[in-house]
């Protein structure tokens, strides 16, 4: 539950402001103020790109240094308080351009947050799980983030249709935030007794400690560069599938925004059952590397036929749900497992500063970057179905990557 909640809170805080933004967008930054445009272009810039890269590094040296449980406690902290803030923030009308800055600064805190929170929520779950069950514990991080996504999906979309649009600028924006600074403090409260792990206490005791990071930049620089280069290449496949698909159905006239994100949010529920499910296969049956090698490998395949018959069906329902069920289902396997195979990489000495700066450079800068490089490509070349051949080249990457990894699945951890 601990593991579980503070990515639900993470998840919630961002998707909900990325839904909302622009409602909030005029709140703070008004058009007829360019200092305030050019905070707000600068001020999402960082928090997007260069606090949670600051952030995984931060948390990263702190868990392997302190624990993983001080390091839940905080991000999740860092989190909730600003949320709450947020909710309360006076607008431009009322501040100033003290208005922007302050919300920028929030945004900037909880990026770091964002860096920290993941990673280490799911390397305790990985070193506390039960012998036999690293996959399927560690798949809760990557449940706790999906549920948090939903939610403030939800959230967003319930003050949207109760309140008119006046009322929904001029103060029913902020009810989904304090909400959720409610649902942080629950998040605060779950994690105020957690102790690290027994192999935590066991490997830090009575030991001279060499800088973390370091280590994982020297001694175990191949295993950083290899999780880099997965994480890098599954969240490119990642946000294709999950972020990109919806506008492109909508680009190309296929669908409604409006529907197309519908039935996106609606098929995100089959990943939630999906991830634990799959995660018990690389437990149980097939060696994690192996079983998230061929879902990649399956979804290179059938990622081009699949928008081949979107555009041929003319966005018929059939084929977008189909298209979105399929890619789902072969991503829910790595959303489950690879928490554990992350973990398993890397020695406790230094596990968390590799798996925090890898996965939130990989996927936070690689597959942000996504949805502009596929639409730039598209605009280039002319090719429709552009983000399916992007979507094949990214998963050959992430195929390659794990065929270098050892499989330590089936091995006590380091």
């Amino acid at each position: 539950m601990a593991g579980f909640i503070g990515n639900v809170v993470e998840w919630y805080d961002f998707a909900l402001y990325g839904y909302l933004a622009g409602v909030i967008a005029p709140v703070f930054f008004p058009a007829d103020s360019p200092i305030a445009g050019l905070i707000a272009t600068y001020g999402i810039f960082a928090a997007g790109f260069l606090m949670r890269p600051l952030g995984a590094a931060a948390f990263g040296w702190f868990g392997d240094r302190y624990g993983r449980a001080r390091t839940m406690q905080i991000s999740v902290t860092m989190m909730a308080l600003p949320t709450l803030i947020l909710g309360l923030l006076p607008s431009y009308d009322q501040a100033g351009i003290l208005a922007p800055v302050l919300l920028v600064l929030i945004r900037l805190v909880q990026g770091l947050s964002v860096g920290g929170e993941f990673s280490s929520s799911a390397t305790y779950l990985v070193e506390t799980a039960p012998e036999g069950k690293r996959g399927l514990t560690g798949s809760w991080a990557n449940i706790g983030s999906t549920c948090g996504s939903l939610l403030g999906v939800g959230a967003a979309a319930t003050v949207t249709n109760l309140f008119d649009a006046e009322t929904l600028n001029q103060w029913a924006w902020r009810l989904p935030f304090l909400a959720g600074a409610l649902l942080g403090t629950a998040a605060i409260l779950v994690r105020r007794n957690l102790h690290n792990s027994q192999r935590f206490r066991e490997h830090h005791q009575g030991r001279e400690q060499s800088s973390p990071l370091l280590q994982a930049f020297s001694t175990n620089r191949r295993e950083t560069l290899l999780a880099l280069m997965f994480a890098a290449s599954y969240g490119t496949c990642y946000y294709i599938v999950f972020v990109y698909l919806p506008e492109w159905l909508s680009a190309e006239h296929l669908l409604s925004r409006g529907d197309a994100l519908m039935i996106n949010a609606a098929l995100m529920i089959l990943v939630i059952p999906a991830m634990p499910l799959t995660a018990l296969v690389g437990d149980r049956w097939l060696p994690r590397r192996t079983w998230i090698g061929l879902a990649i490998f399956v979804l290179a395949v059938v990622g081009w036929p699949l928008h081949a018959w979107m555009l041929a069906s003319g966005g018929s329902l059939l084929s977008v749900i189909t298209t979105h069920a399929l890619l789902f289902l072969l991503l829910a396997i790595p959303l489950g497992s690879a928490p554990a195979l992350f973990v398993e990489l890397f020695p406790e000495s230094d596990r968390l500063s590799g798996y925090s700066v890898a996965f939130n450079v990989g996927l936070g800068i690689f597959g942000g970057f996504t949805p502009m490089i596929v639409t730039t490509l598209i605009a280039t070349t002319g090719v429709i179905t552009a983000p399916a051949i992007y979507l094949a080249f990214a998963s050959a990457v992430a195929v390659a990557a794990l065929a270098m990894m050892p499989d330590r699945s089936r091995t006590p951890l380091r």
